[in-house]
């Protein structure tokens, strides 16, 4: 099993962070999870074709995991690609597909009139993700379970069949009986950690914008809300301890924040393999 960051990002841009995007790769499978702004790109930059992903999973419909959705559909199918299968939550994952066809239905009709074949992109298997729910093929097994997030989300266990080995995708959540229990003795952990400390200084070039915001941290208030939804530094080490994972990977990142004092944080609970998200990384598990 081969795991690759594509997006470790929050909903605030960042060049060096592209929206929630996980690409795993199983004998010859390519399974993605969630397909955030800034997604396709980093499959290019990664040497990844967008066309070979055979599934796309959403643990849930927030902007910052599916943004790029109608780009990576489209793109595919004017290129012949025609072997995805989607899998989300229900109603909002077929409504997703729907409303591609309403919007671009003149730019689907034009890249058809220009030989793109329509049966290739009307055709789109959905099928539903949902609390236990299990979708295998002979190579790989992904099972779902309810987190706790302000819509309804699914994080995700992925066992490799011929080795037995297994990743799991926390999904953005609050700390969670459901993540400690799927990621039980998990090879690898990819755990939403929204509430890591700020580093105070941005350490970007010159001309590059900055979110002033979260430089040195943001309301009370807010974090107060995003802790309803999100996980602490100190909860992520919580969790991997609970799990007794082998290796904890953060992810869902803020802007501007302390690395070292994440990890220091997480170390006070969890003595495993500890290491801060960024995107491009490529694990084999």
């Amino acid at each position: 099993m081969e795991v690759t960051l594509l997006g470790t990002g929050s909903p605030v841009p960042l060049p060096n962070r592209a929206g929630s995007s996980v690409l795993i790769e199983i004998g010859g499978n390519r399974l993605l999870f969630d397909c955030g702004p800034g997604s396709m790109h980093r499959m290019v930059e990664n040497g990844i074709t967008p066309g070979s992903i055979d599934a796309l999973f959403f643990t849930h419909h927030h902007i910052d995991h599916n943004a790029d959705f109608y780009y990576f559909v489209i793109t595919n199918w004017t290129r012949g690609e025609d072997e995805l299968s989607i899998f989300g939550p229900q109603p909002t994952t077929d409504t997703l597909l729907s409303s591609m066809y309403e919007i671009y239905e003149e730019d689907i009709e034009y890249r058809t009139s220009a030989r793109s074949d329509p049966e290739m992109i009307e055709n789109i298997p959905t099928h539903e993700v949902k609390d236990e729910a299990t979708f295998s093929a002979t190579e790989w097994t992904v099972e779902a379970f309810a987190v706790e997030h302000s819509i309804e989300t699914y994080g995700f266990m992925i066992t490799e069949e011929s080795t037995g080995s297994t990743t799991v995708i926390s999904g953005d959540t609050k700390k969670t009986d459901s993540v400690i229990q799927a990621a039980n003795n998990a090879d690898l952990l990819i755990q939403d950690c929204s509430i890591a400390p700020p580093s105070g200084d941005p350490q970007r070039p010159e001309d590059e914008f900055v979110w002033d915001n979260y430089i040195t941290g943001i309301s009370t208030n807010k974090k107060d809300r995003i802790a309803e939804v999100h996980c602490t530094a100190e909860q992520c080490g919580e969790i991997a301890t609970q799990s007794d994972v082998d290796t904890l990977v953060l992810t869902h990142l803020l802007p501007y924040r302390d690395k070292n004092s994440t990890k220091e944080i997480i170390q006070t609970a969890y003595d495993g393999n500890i290491i801060i998200g960024e995107d491009g990384m490529v694990f084999s598990v």
